[in-house]
């Protein structure tokens, strides 16, 4: 993917409710985590596929986000959008690729890898064959399986997901691990779509959309960790995660 042809979004919304009293004055992107702000690892993490842009979709209380981050990161442009409900990440990514063009990247605002987590293998893989879209994923125990669930067959290729499995999808082992690649063919699956039961858009229904219409999906698992930062205890793994840094990881 070159430097010319992709942008990234990070859906970086969430208000953080498990996460009080810490975030009652903080938008939780700025929660710290080894010293810098969640957010700017996930923006070093972007960094090294040179995206032309990056699309940050905040809260509508979110002004302490593009106040600490301006206009710019390691010279690569930031563009604030604003989600005015918390109506799910797909819906988030609607907004997100609004007047854009081209393939684009897609990151988790609340998620910290361990340094020998490598994202490059999906970014390369989107342009290995003719795919929608590709996914990170990790591997898990059926009873660890609580969101996001993927099932992965031959060559990675993803056959279904649910972003709320029952007994059958939680056995496939898999769930979604934070990091996409996506076609622009995906802006017309998060349009298209229909909200949750939870009353929000959801990307695993935007993965089916897709595959319900002929395209490929392949997904590649991850080596090493990560933490979704939800809760105090969430904060206090991924310290231990972020302890052995030493730069930016692609």
């Amino acid at each position: 993917m070159s430097a010319s042809s992709h942008f990234a979004i990070i859906p970086a919304a969430g208000r953080g409710s498990r996460l009080h009293p810490l975030t009652r004055e903080l938008p939780k992107p700025l929660l710290e985590v080894g010293g810098r702000p969640i957010l700017a690892h996930v923006l070093q993490r972007l960094a090294p596929f040179a995206p032309t842009e990056i699309v940050l979709v905040i809260g509508r209380r979110d002004d302490m986000i593009p106040d600490r981050f301006g206009e710019n990161w390691m010279g690569i442009p930031l563009r604030y959008v604003r989600q005015e409900e918390p109506l799910g990440l797909a819906h988030a990514l609607c907004l997100g690729v609004a007047g854009c063009t081209g393939p684009f990247l897609v990151m988790h605002g609340d998620v910290i890898y361990s340094p020998e987590v490598t994202l490059a293998p999906v970014v390369e893989g989107f342009h290995e064959g003719e795919v929608a879209a590709t996914l990170l994923t990790e591997k898990r125990e059926p009873g660890a399986v609580t969101r996001g669930a993927v099932q992965v067959g031959a060559n990675g290729r993803v056959s279904a997901l649910s972003e709320y499995p029952g007994a059958v999808e939680r056995g496939w082992g898999r769930v979604a691990a934070g990091f996409y690649v996506f076609d622009e063919v995906a802006k017309e699956a998060f349009r298209g779509i229909l909200p949750s039961l939870a009353g929000e858009y959801e990307v695993p229904d935007a993965l089916d959309w897709l595959l319900s219409r002929g395209h490929q999906v392949r997904a590649f698992d991850m080596e090493g960790d990560r933490v979704n930062v939800n809760t105090p205890e969430d904060l206090l793994r991924a310290e231990v995660l972020v302890g052995s840094e030493d730069g930016p990881q692609s």
